[in-house]
């Protein structure tokens, strides 16, 4: 196949060109096709599937508590003495901006804007431990009216009159989902951007050191820039308006663009470097192109397919962010690889086929040389190996164990603020509302689906409340009984606070206390009347928080106050409520934004025990169906993937040295750290093999491919190794920590495949030497001489 491709491209180089750029334009046409997102995507939304418990339970509020799920709460963060009396003019004038502008107006309720104060139904006032009062919180609670864009304007100008409302003794911001949203955008936008060029601009660099080619460090850019718009213009048309097969706006894949810039220069590296090696030994340029397509082909193909089923795996880990990004990632890698195998070699061939024609000599320096001395250091180091395995191995067995107590100890996070840069003014907020307003204020929504028609599923809920309302039963984390409830309305209704009281009816509470109600005693006939009367009395309350239903289980709908901010407590007090809930398993779910994150947290570290297994497994059957169809040894297949199944566990245990946790970016390091390290071990394989047949001794075989092919690996590793380095400029602190793991798993890569490879092929050649010696069936080379050619001694194995 790629020695047809070689051919091809050889001879047809300006249909080579022809045939990119008809790709090249049809895959831009996704520019023209997709949709822009009328609102800022949501960070963490992103992550949940729509079969996810938390996301079927929203949709189940959404159907039967529509004003409940509309509902949106801004925070203005208030930094003052909100107990003065000039702050609290200013609070006043800022709450009469918001409800008189137009923007804001229509999605304001009764009640919406709640001031900082003491108690009740107040939002909290910040204070220090001395208690100084620092500021407090207003809260604008918005109804999104079945209008998303629109709401999405309001909150944001809510935080510009915020902002501008501001005076000597006051100042004013505001948090919501729409601000965080807006700042993550933008923070995304703008340092892609930027990273892209100061990517491109290393590589440019790198590449004349390696190269020392004008030319060809052109064709290489040429390249990559190929790779960035064939693969923006596939996300183009798989996105809406197009194919609508991935959600725009996702912060997993604004990461691509760096890594492929760091990978996809790879490939142009090897099949120059075979190029160059065929142009020394005299071959025309021609007859070069073929021959290093021919033979860097397959051994590029199978990396390139090995690190795309790595990106691939992420399809399977439940998160449809992480499932975008897998589709988004392989796809570019493969488009990266068709670049580097048509379009560079055909511009190659035209450029060296005019200085041919006009009598010029087409020589270039070997990659392995273009640093002095590598080529040597490399050839030593694979003898070492080959001639000393058991020590090699020996040494990486003890690290490798030392590093796996750490693996076994990487903990896992998830927060909206890894998509949030360093020194934001929302991280400023959050900061101030953990340190001195317990986090903010607060709510979950909690799910409860039973039949509260029948005493069974009355004393359920009335239990479950009753907790709730005792602080010694309440757990940890909710601060106080719930805000509303089915219980807590209908109490309300029923009871005079001998104050005018809107929510207080006689007649009601006179019914409540001459019947059954929903007590224990209560008949379904007395059930069924109460929640009528209930009814009758609030429709609007009774509809948000009781949906009674003929087609399934009743809904009921309770939000609690909590503490923000904490992924364990929120975990904790979820656990709790589930147990404290006597209904059947299933029929209680708690939802909110601390619930979603602890939810995606905790399936984020199951996905990876599925998503390395995957990965392993596919780069497995991979490589063991190739070479045993080409070769007739599929255990070399086994060989080439363990020096990368060492290096996940040194990277795990390096995470862990490091204090990195799996957040949502770095949880992609494990799958990749297997696609990007058996690249290394694949090339470094084939070329082993490839030298068999012209070495007698396994250490010769390795001194030469370990500096030829060697020395291109080297190359490619520290363009790779710089290129993704390029993220510890990011504001973000999770692409700062996934650049510097992945720089990490390729050092660690090519240190695997330079130092464990040698030992574990001179292994494997020595049993297959030792096979053909003792049964006499075929030549010791596996899989390509045969039985009536010389065997060699077993003492070369090592020279």
């Amino acid at each position: 196949m790629f020695a047809t491709l070689g051919t091809w491209v050889s001879r047809r180089p300006g249909r080579t060109l022809a045939l990119v750029a008809s790709i090249t334009v049809v895959l831009a046409g996704g520019f023209f096709v997709q949709d822009t997102p009328e609102t800022s995507a949501n960070a963490t939304a992103a992550f949940l599937s729509a079969d996810a418990e938390i996301s079927v339970a929203g949709d189940k509020i959404a159907e039967s508590f529509p004003t409940q799920s509309a509902l949106s709460t801004t925070q203005i963060v208030v930094r003052g003495d909100v107990l003065a009396a000039e702050v609290l003019t200013a609070q006043t004038e800022l709450a009469a901006r918001i409800e008189r502008d137009a923007a804001i107006s229509p999605y304001l309720t009764p009640g919406s804007i709640v001031f900082p104060g003491e108690g009740g139904d107040a939002a909290p006032i910040a204070r220090a431990s001395d208690g100084t009062v620092l500021g407090g919180l207003i809260l604008v609670t918005l109804n999104a009216n079945d209008d998303p864009v629109g709401l999405e304007r309001a909150e944001l100008r809510i935080a510009e009159l915020a902002e501008g409302a501001g005076t000597e003794a006051v100042d004013f911001s505001a948090v919501s989902q729409s601000v965080t949203n807006k700042e993550n955008d933008d923070a995304q936008g703008s340092t892609t951007a930027i990273l892209m060029l100061v990517a491109l601009a290393v590589m440019v660099v790198l590449l004349a050191i390696f190269y020392r080619s004008g030319s060809d460090v052109a064709l290489a850019f040429g390249g990559l820039l190929l790779t960035l718009v064939w693969t923006f213009g596939a996300q183009a048309w798989l996105s809406p308006g197009g194919l609508d097969v991935i959600a725009p706006g996702n912060p997993m894949t604004m990461m691509v663009p760096v890594m492929l810039i760091g990978l996809s220069v790879d490939y142009a590296l090897q099949v120059s470097s075979r190029y160059r090696e065929h142009l020394n030994e005299g071959r025309r340029s021609a007859d070069a192109i073929r021959t290093s397509l021919a033979e860097s082909g397959l051994p590029l193909a199978l990396a390139a397919g090995t690190t795309a089923i790595s990106f691939l795996t992420n399809v399977t880990s439940g998160f449809p962010a992480m499932a975008d990004f897998g589709i988004v990632a392989a796809l570019g890698l493969l488009f990266g690889f068709l670049a580097m195998i048509t379009f560079v070699p055909a511009t190659r061939t035209l450029l060296d086929r005019r200085r041919e024609l006009r009598g010029a000599a087409v020589r270039s320096t070997a990659m392995a040389d273009s640093i002095p001395g590598v080529g040597s250091a490399l050839a030593r180091v694979g003898e070492f190996g080959v001639r000393r395995p058991s020590a090699v191995l020996g040494g990486v067995v003890a690290l490798t164990v030392v590093a796996g107590f750490g693996a076994a100890n990487v903990s896992t996070t998830f927060s909206q603020r890894d998509f949030l840069p360093d020194g934001s003014d929302v991280v400023a907020d959050l900061d101030f509302l953990e340190a001195n307003v317990a986090g903010g204020s607060g709510t979950i929504t909690v799910l409860l689906e039973d039949d509260f028609r029948s005493v069974r599923g009355v004393q359920n809920l009335g239990d479950f409340e009753d907790a709730l309302a005792n602080p010694e039963l309440r757990p940890d984390g909710i601060t106080g009984p719930p805000m509303s409830s089915p219980v807590t309305l209908i109490l309300d209704w029923a009871t005079d606070s001998g104050a005018a009281d809107p929510r207080y009816d006689e007649g009601f509470s006179r019914y409540f206390a001459e019947n059954q109600g929903l007590s224990i005693q209560a008949t379904a006939a007395e059930i069924q009347a109460t929640w009528d009367t209930f009814e009758a009395v609030d429709p609007t309350g009774f509809a948000s928080v009781v949906d009674l239903r003929d087609d399934g289980l009743d809904r009921a709908l309770l939000n609690l106050p909590v503490v923000p901010g904490d992924v364990e407590l929120t975990r904790h007090y979820v656990e709790e409520l589930e147990e404290l809930w006597r209904g059947d398993d299933g029929t209680i779910v708690v939802t909110g934004n601390d619930p979603t994150l602890a939810y995606v947290t905790e399936a984020l570290t199951a996905s990876q025990t599925v998503s390395v297994a995957l990965t392993i497994a596919a780069a497995l059957l991979l490589l063991v169906a190739y070479f045993g169809s080409a070769d007739f040894r599929p255990m070399l297949g086994v060989v080439v993937v363990v020096p990368i199944a060492v290096v996940l566990v040194w990277i795990l245990g390096f995470m862990w040295l490091s204090g990195i946790s799996y957040n949502m970016p770095t949880s992609i390091i494990t799958a990749l750290s297997i696609g990007i390290g058996v690249d290394y071990t694949i090339h470094l394989t084939h070329r082993f093999l490839e030298e068999q047949e012209h070495h007698e001794s396994v250490g010769a075989a390795m001194a030469r491919a370990m500096t030829t092919t060697g020395g291109a690996l080297l190359a490619s590793a520290s363009t790779t190794v710089l290129g993704f380095l390029v993220l510890l400029l990011s504001p973000l602190p999770p692409m700062r920590q996934l650049g510097l793991l992945i720089a990490a798993v390729i050092v660690m890569s090519i240190i695997a495949a330079f130092l464990i490879l040698p030992p574990l092929l001179a292994l494997w050649a020595l049993y297959h030497k030792w096979r053909a010696t003792e049964f006499e069936t075929e030549s010791w080379h596996p899989g390509r001489a045969t039985a009536s050619e010389p065997r060699p001694a077993l003492a070369n194995t090592a020279r």
